[in-house]
């Protein structure tokens, strides 16, 4: 975020602290619970979602080197990035054309990929380069049988990749003009600290919803954000389907005596981009934190996510770990034993039948931003019911 506008949204900040008045939308909001629960705007969801749009899959930093590779294994199509030998970050089906297995699994550096099953590889730009027994197969064209390659963009030091193949793309069309905004970070210059895979009994845009507002913070996380971060004051801005929305630190007040020159928003808040359709991606004051959600195939009360949690520069020191493993910590006894335990009894209860709509107040326009989007996005009203 430039300066100009990191020393606006402060003041606009420092406004409603003193009327003692959060920000808010002109009017409250509904969401029918259909949304998480209808299982035909589920498959829909599914559908276009997770095959039609561009998924983040990680950050240029994960893939410096030629033979730098990550897998991402929740999206509906099997997804292998790798920094080819053309220096391209390059993408493709994780599919052994021979029999389906996977060629690839985590992440790391290799020069070729291969097949557990029986020994098919592939180099970094796809080609099948090692064919075991190979008079078994006198009429196979090697340069038909390369992974299937799918469309990729690097920019602002983010991956992006389409998981439809032939479907080209280019990722300022999805971003609503957030690009700029993005480019700020340097995110090519942060380090991969670490990685979860995680499962919950919640649909995934509940999980979603977890970073939408700052309305749970006093009552939800008395012990673990709160002492931290204001409750209830969370700026929103929407770029297209995309949003920031900020969670402000209790600090900013020391920035009452500085000049605006040396106002830094950063350090004092958590600034929460929402990146359409799946991805929540954080700004903290020294790392980013970023949540890539997937539904857990065709059930749809079921989640899968990845973690990915980046550091300005390597732990090389054991007291550097002790640092990240603590901001690790926080984060996830935040999200796992708060946060997803609270979804996963959202999902129980809608379930029973008990109410037909979830209601937003003026302090959430966030989460009503979000719903309308999906919802125009998979072609449902506003009932929840899908479009003919």
């Amino acid at each position: 975020m430039k300066h100009a506008d990191q020393v606006a949204l402060i003041k606009q900040i420092f406004a409603w602290m003193d009327r003692k008045v959060p920000p808010m939308a002109d009017t409250t909001d509904v969401n029918p619970v259909a949304a998480y629960t209808d299982p035909e705007q589920f498959a829909r969801e599914r559908e276009i979602l997770f095959r039609e749009y561009p998924l983040l899959v990680g950050l240029s930093c994960q893939l410096r080197k030629v033979g730098d590779f990550l897998v991402d294994d929740f999206s509906e199509v099997p997804i292998l990035a790798v920094r080819a030998a053309d220096g391209r970050v390059r993408a493709f089906a994780n599919v052994c054309r021979h029999r389906g297995g996977r060629v690839a699994r985590g992440c790391g550096r290799a020069k070729t990929f291969t097949c557990a099953y029986h020994g098919w590889s592939y180099d970094t730009q796809g080609r099948l380069v090692g064919l075991p027994e190979a008079q078994g197969f006198p009429d196979l064209e090697r340069s038909e049988y390369g992974l299937r390659e799918l469309p990729a963009e690097e920019k602002y030091g983010l991956v992006w990749v389409m998981p439809q193949a032939g479907k080209d793309f280019e990722i300022e069309d999805y971003l609503g003009g957030l690009g700029p905004e993005l480019a700020e970070y340097g995110f090519e210059n942060y380090h991969h600290y670490e990685t979860r895979a995680l499962r919950r009994s919640m649909n995934w845009k509940l999980v979603l919803d977890t970073f939408g507002e700052s309305y749970h913070f006093q009552t939800l996380h008395a012990d673990t954000v709160a002492p931290i971060l204001h409750h209830n004051l969370s700026p929103f801005q929407a770029f297209g389907r995309n949003h920031r929305i900020t969670f402000v630190r209790k600090t900013i007040d020391k920035l009452r005596t500085l000049p605006e020159a040396e106002w830094d928003l950063i350090v004092h808040a958590a600034t929460v981009y929402l990146l359409f359709p799946n991805t929540v991606l954080t700004i903290q004051n020294d790392h980013v934190d970023i949540f890539r959600v997937y539904p857990a195939g065709d059930r749809v009360g079921e989640s899968v996510m990845y973690m990915d949690f980046y550091i300005p520069e390597p732990a090389s020191s054991e007291k550097a770990v002790l640092h990240w493993e603590k901001n690790v910590d926080l984060l996830m006894r935040t999200v796992e034993t708060q946060d997803f335990p609270m979804g996963e009894d959202i999902q129980r209860g809608i379930a029973s039948g008990a109410q037909e709509v979830f209601t937003y107040g003026r302090f959430e326009p966030a989460l009503g931003h979000y719903h309308r989007a999906v919802r125009n996005a998979v072609g449902c009203d506003a009932t929840g019911g899908v479009d003919r």
